[in-house]
């Protein structure tokens, strides 16, 4: 899978911004990129930036202050494409076809194995068991939010039926939760 994220154009230009009139000329130290939760985020000798961005990014980028210095000077050079590319290939960043050598810390969530012929019941469980980097990294989330749509309106359907006993949708969802969270120890 390709290392890449892609940010807007406006976004990554108030970074770059910020970067520089944080840090005059740079000569010592890095730059750490990193992502989560759709959020690219920058750190530089004390500054920390954040942008929405969108991509795989499972790792942090170390820059060079150095290196990244004539980024910084092509500020009003910006490529017109948006969004802009950032990625990370064999020690390089590449920002659109900007390249400057950097270090990547891989810290990848661990990969989540299941079988090929799991119940949708079981894949329910697996909300409580690891975390949402995990199951992204793993590809189960898209079977996860297969499951999760099948139990909510199986419980709608189950709400109509029970409303004359006084019980709710949202009762349904506690009670499915709970005893999913406790299947799931």
């Amino acid at each position: 899978m390709n290392i890449e994220i892609k940010v807007s154009r406006s976004d990554f230009r108030s970074v770059l911004k910020k970067l520089k009139i944080a840090n005059k000329p740079m000569k010592y130290g890095e730059a750490v990129i990193s992502f989560d939760s759709n959020e690219l985020c920058f750190q530089a000798q004390g500054v920390e930036v954040q942008i929405h961005a969108e991509g795989y990014w499972p790792g942090k980028a170390r820059v060079s202050l150095f290196n990244l210095n004539p980024l910084l000077r092509l500020l009003r050079l910006l490529p017109a494409q948006d969004p802009i590319l950032i990625r990370y290939q064999d020690n390089k960043l590449f920002v659109q076809s900007y390249t400057m050598p950097c270090i990547w810390q891989d810290i990848s969530p661990e990969f989540v194995e299941i079988p090929i012929d799991i119940p949708w019941t079981e894949i329910l469980k697996l909300r409580y068991r690891y975390t949402e980097p995990q199951l992204i990294s793993s590809g189960i989330m898209p079977k996860l939010v297969a499951a999760e749509d099948k139990l909510n309106n199986l419980i709608i359907a189950a709400s109509k039926l029970l409303k004359p006993a006084g019980i709710s949708e949202d009762d349904l969802h506690r009670l499915a939760e709970k005893k999913l969270r406790n299947d799931s120890e």
